[in-house]
């Protein structure tokens, strides 16, 4: 069964440490999710994932991890989403 995340991730601060990015695209290739993450504004970050559903979770509970441990790094606001585009099988990031 195929599944389509939005999240919303506000961050506290202007700047995100570009190793939190690029993990984040880690997982996702890890777990062959789809989509991107794109910079809305310095505070407000979109990552869209697409994918089988048992990976879209897994993908979501690291993202989970990431931004609450060690320490928090925002708020996440997940809203259900259709896939709105053809991500061809990657997951990018565009800041």
């Amino acid at each position: 069964m195929h599944k389509c995340i939005k999240i919303m991730w506000h961050i506290p601060c202007q700047k995100v440490e570009t190793v939190l990015l690029t993990t984040i695209q880690h997982a996702a290739d890890i777990l062959s999710v789809e989509g991107i993450l794109c910079a809305k504004s310095p505070k407000l970050f979109e990552i869209m994932a697409a994918g089988e559903k048992q990976a879209v979770d897994k993908f979501l509970d690291e993202v989970y991890r990431l931004v609450e441990f060690p320490k928090k790094l925002g708020e996440l606001e997940i809203i259900a989403a259709a896939k709105e585009r053809d991500y061809r099988g990657v997951f990018r990031i565009m800041i």
